[in-house]
């Protein structure tokens, strides 16, 4: 003989809530090419160009470095290598981020590397006596919008400045170091430009820098909340005693003449199993046990 018990049940809901911010891997961590880059610094370089960057001087889109001890790519296949440079103008590469609003807090942060077999030195000596690496955002406004027929240009100038507070220096090397430089768009803002780069103390200065896995987050941006709902309404729970012996089917009916299975067959495990009816209506149930 099969137990059948039947139990009301109410209505179950759900809500999830997520939160996001407008985070971005600024070119996905240079791994996307984009044409070629002309060496500014030396004309007879020319190596494939990272998407959406601008390079200057000796900034290079870059696989991994063979001869270093530790990989000079953080994640994917390329990094930026940034090296050799003399003077404050710098070697790198940055990029402008359009739709940016007075008010909003912004963090861009990224790894920098300095290999062993190329670490920033000055022979010259100096205060500090390497050079080293810098993350840099500025904020800026539309200055001009120039027009021409149909076509226009826009210039931009610089309402911020800002670095981080510790740059990539030579004392460790062979580790990815995180750095990051966080700041509040000031009013009449409309983008930023992000720079990454290594800067040299003049003649003497030598020695490479690596960044990847650069980002930009807007702290202030919408919050996403999404909700999901699961409800089950009134009905029958209907429960046997099964054993593994046997399949059962548990069936209804509402003029205990005619039956229809709830569900498909369920194989017994020798435990107390059940089915969910969700109709308001009164109904027989019965559990044919199969052979």
């Amino acid at each position: 003989m099969t137990i059948i018990r039947t139990i009301c049940a109410g209505i179950l809901t759900l809500t999830l809530f997520a939160t996001a911010t407008n985070a971005q891997l600024l070119n996905n961590g240079f791994e996307i090419a984009g044409g070629t880059y002309t060496d500014t610094a030396n004309n007879a370089i020319i190596t494939p160009a990272a998407a959406d960057w601008t390079q200057f001087n000796n900034g290079l889109r870059s696989t991994t470095d063979v001869s270093n001890p530790v990989s000079t790519v953080r994640s994917g296949n390329y990094s930026l290598w940034c090296y050799g440079d003399q003077s404050w103008i710098g070697e790198g590469a940055y990029q402008q981020i359009l739709g940016v609003s007075p008010g909003q807090q912004w963090v861009f942060g990224g790894y920098g590397l300095t290999p062993s077999t190329s670490p920033l030195t000055n022979i010259a000596g100096g205060n500090p006596p390497q050079p080293f690496g810098l993350l840099q955002m500025i904020f800026q406004g539309i200055n001009t919008i120039t027009t021409n027929g149909s076509a226009y240009s826009t210039n931009f100038s610089s309402l911020a400045t800002l670095s981080p507070p510790s740059n990539f220096t030579g004392a460790i090397t062979d580790a990815w170091q995180f750095g990051s430089v966080t700041g509040t768009a000031p009013a009449r803002t409309v983008a930023i430009s992000v720079y990454v780069f290594e800067l040299g103390y003049g003649a003497g200065s030598m020695g490479s820098i690596y960044f990847d896995d650069l980002s930009l987050v807007n702290l202030n941006a919408p919050i996403v909340t999404n909700h999901f709902y699961e409800s089950i309404g009134r009905g029958n729970q209907v429960c046997w005693l099964s054993d593994t012996n046997s399949t059962w089917q548990p069936q209804a009916s509402v003029n205990n003449v005619n039956w229809v299975n709830l569900g498909q067959a369920m194989q017994g495990d020798g435990n107390t199993d059940c089915v969910f009816d969700a109709s308001l209506s009164n109904k027989f149930y019965r559990v044919l046990q199969l052979q």
